[in-house]
């Protein structure tokens, strides 16, 4: 693998592009270099993004796509974009021979579907790297806006269907009989809430640059993905997922010009928090008692209230610590191998990704994957340019983090695609100033519909 072939992880500067006269035909004839790749890669965005879609088709067609993507992409390219995730590699290795070797545990989950989850989450840092390395930026830049506009028209109507049935988004996270008519409906389940706040966080961005540019039109369309995406949180019954989702909107509306400004208030949102801790409490409640009483989010805010009130912890808040503490008893337990040792009899709670897998395969064994995940991180901070685009891939991951330490995330491949796909695939749409020309990433204004967004 030559130099030249190899994704820098960087934005070509504007000396190292061709003369404008060039770069539009070079571009258009790396899009048209195999329609059917190029296709397979857009279908499978529209699967991945809107729940109907994935509920009429099944996994089978997602499945047929990725196997015809494989066999008509360039496999030496796919090659070095797959050994670009080694790390993902040998985790996967090693999750495979704990099977073979009859040791592999991870709670009540069944093998085969951790196994197939983990590998969806995982696919779109392979994709990203597969485009990039190509230098086909106008095929990401076409991807990234079918998903989130895939993410915000399959929100808009899961909230439609959640205003008659309240609970369903959480039903479709358990093996209940009704979690297969709601998913036959086409509602957005676990993975497309939780995913929603890292595509309001990029959908904030391109608002923020339309607003700066004067592109008002390109505004009110990015604000209507937005107002779908957290209808669609606010109505999903997930009161993580709304607490979340309104901190990510708070940060990303602020536009922090550093990375260091955006830690520094965090830390100081941290101890306000800590100081303050019963009038949050109060304020839960507050907002509880303005929700529709058929929201099952505000029982769950009062039942969270409790811990900050001073009182005991509420019966749901309990359990979930319990659930923790499972999982680190596994790891204290077998710190090097976890639950997955031979002749272990430890249990993890079911609730923690980044706990449960520490619990479940121990250090050795989770360091790979984690070892991915920081890569990812790295590559996405420098395929977003600027200072400005780069915070939001701090706040996007800063989230994920988080939501890693208190829910499943590993098994949700809706949220692993817009975090290692759209997020830094996200770059290529803020590259257009008012007057039309290219600028770099993260410049100018930013467009998910229209002729804006095109060559």
């Amino acid at each position: 693998m030559t130099a030249s072939h190899k994704y820098s992880d960087r934005i070509p500067t504007r000396s190292q592009r061709p003369p404008r006269h060039q770069a539009g035909s070079m571009i258009r004839a790396r899009a048209s270099d195999n329609s059917v790749n190029i296709g397979s890669f857009m279908l499978i965005c529209i699967w991945i993004s809107i729940p109907a879609v994935a509920s009429v088709t099944g996994f089978g067609t997602v499945a047929a796509l990725f196997a015809i993507w494989t066999l008509t992409s360039n496999w030496p390219r796919l090659a070095d974009a797959v050994m670009d995730n080694a790390t993902f590699l040998l985790w996967y290795g090693l999750m495979i021979l704990l099977l073979a070797t009859g040791n592999w545990q991870y709670g009540k989950v069944p093998a085969q579907y951790f196994m197939l989850s983990s590998l969806m989450f995982s696919v779109g840092a392979i994709l990203f790297l597969y485009y990039g390395m190509g230098g086909q930026s106008e095929v990401l830049r076409r991807g990234c806006t079918i998903t989130i506009w895939g993410f915000a028209v399959g929100a808009a109507y899961s909230a439609y269907l959640l205003a008659g049935v309240p609970m369903a988004s959480r039903v479709l996270a358990t093996t209940s009989p009704e979690a297969v008519i709601y998913s036959q409906l086409g509602i957005g389940g676990y993975g497309h809430v939780y995913a929603a706040p890292i595509l309001m966080a990029i959908v904030l961005q391109l608002i923020s640059n339309d607003v700066k540019s004067r592109r008002w039109a390109a505004a009110l369309r990015n604000s209507l993905a937005y107002v779908a995406l957290l209808a669609f949180v606010v109505m999903s019954a997930y009161a993580t997922a709304l607490i979340f989702a309104v901190l990510v909107s708070v940060f990303s509306a602020v536009r922090f010009k550093t990375s260091f400004r955006l830690v520094l208030a965090q830390l100081i949102a941290c101890i306000i928090a800590l100081v303050y801790i019963e009038r949050i409490g109060s304020l839960l409640v507050a907002v509880a008692d303005r929700l529709p009483g058929s929201m099952a989010s505000g029982e769950k805010l009062v039942d969270l209230s409790q811990g900050f009130t001073g009182g005991s912890l509420g019966d749901q808040t309990q359990g979930r610590l319990d659930l923790y503490a499972a999982s680190w008893q596994a790891l204290i337990d077998s710190p090097l191998w976890g639950g997955s040792a031979p002749g272990s009899s430890s249990t993890i709670g079911g609730h923690s990704a980044w706990l449960d897998m520490l619990g479940s395969f121990g250090i050795l064994v989770s360091l790979p994957f984690f070892l991915f995940l920081l890569g990812s991180f790295r590559r996405a901070r420098r395929a977003r340019g600027d200072q400005g685009n780069r915070v939001i891939v701090q706040i996007a991951w800063t989230y994920v983090l988080l939501l890693g330490f208190v829910n499943p995330v590993v098994t949700a491949k809706e949220i692993g695609f817009a975090l290692l796909l759209t997020l830094p695939s996200a770059a290529f749409l803020c590259n257009l100033r008012p007057d039309g020309q290219r600028t770099e990433p993260g410049e100018g204004s930013c467009s998910l519909l229209g002729s804006e967004g095109r060559e």
